[in-house]
């Protein structure tokens, strides 16, 4: 079709995507972090907020891009969190501002959920660091949601037997906790 003719009002209607995982990025948070104020203030203000949780501060894992040390369930989220919710203040900082925003996934849904007002970037990176550990996490979805035994769970996560047990009781039962608005 011709657009040549099309009104200068109406511009292209634009959509933000933010999803829960993605590949470590390092040379990327190096580069903005370096240059751009508004990018390098919302790695600072995600990186007080963890304070103390690993042994080194969030920004110099993001830049590293190893996670060696770090629990990777907590890094992945908080870094992709602080990543997007970071890359999006920068476009919105100039001028670049979405008609809307969709999260996917835990991580997105929270970072979709700043942007969007709905909540503080504390409060969204808060809701990320409340999720279950892994040692209840992994044996309560292989055993219970993927219909793994045991035996299999232990294999494929490296716990014992028993601690697989233990991890999907607890699981359940801080799960049931959370739905019924006790913890």
């Amino acid at each position: 079709p011709d657009t040549r003719h099309r009104d200068v009002r109406s511009r292209p209607k634009l959509a933000l995507l933010l999803a829960s995982a993605g590949g470590p990025c390092p040379e990327l948070v190096r580069e903005l972090a370096a240059t751009q104020p508004v990018f390098r203030a919302v790695l600072e203000r995600c990186e007080e907020l963890v304070k103390g949780r690993w042994s080194r501060p969030l920004r110099a894992v993001l830049e590293e891009g190893d996670t060696e040390d770090v629990p990777p369930r907590d890094m992945a989220a908080a870094a992709w969190y602080a990543l997007q919710v970071g890359v999006a203040e920068l476009l919105r900082s100039w001028g670049v501002v979405p008609d809307v925003v969709l999260g996917r996934g835990l991580v997105g849904r929270s970072a979709a959920a700043c942007l969007a007002g709905a909540v503080t970037l504390e409060e969204g990176l808060g809701l990320l660091l409340e999720t279950l550990p892994d040692k209840q996490r992994l044996p309560s979805q292989h055993v219970k949601l993927e219909g793994l035994s045991v035996v299999e769970t232990a294999r494929l996560t490296g716990l014992s037997e028993s601690a697989v047990k233990v991890g999907v009781h607890r699981g359940l039962k801080a799960l049931a906790a959370r739905i019924r608005g006790l913890a």
